[in-house]
């Protein structure tokens, strides 16, 4: 699969999930999809596309 498609698919589940998602679970959520990919390739991908997490402070 194209790095492409996988940017399309790691996208829609970045947006799916209020941008709060990081690489690792984005990975478990696209493998249980049955989208075979590793953690540091989303990491990679996330990285080009400019996706960051939103990290919430405790108080």
């Amino acid at each position: 699969m194209g790095n492409q498609i996988l940017t399309e698919y790691i996208q829609q589940v970045h947006a799916d999930c209020k941008n709060i998602y990081v690489s690792p679970t984005i990975t478990m959520v696209l493998n249980k999809r049955g989208i075979k990919i590793s953690r540091p390739r989303v990491a990679r991908l996330m990285r080009k596309a400019k996706l960051r997490s939103i990290v919430k402070k405790k108080f």
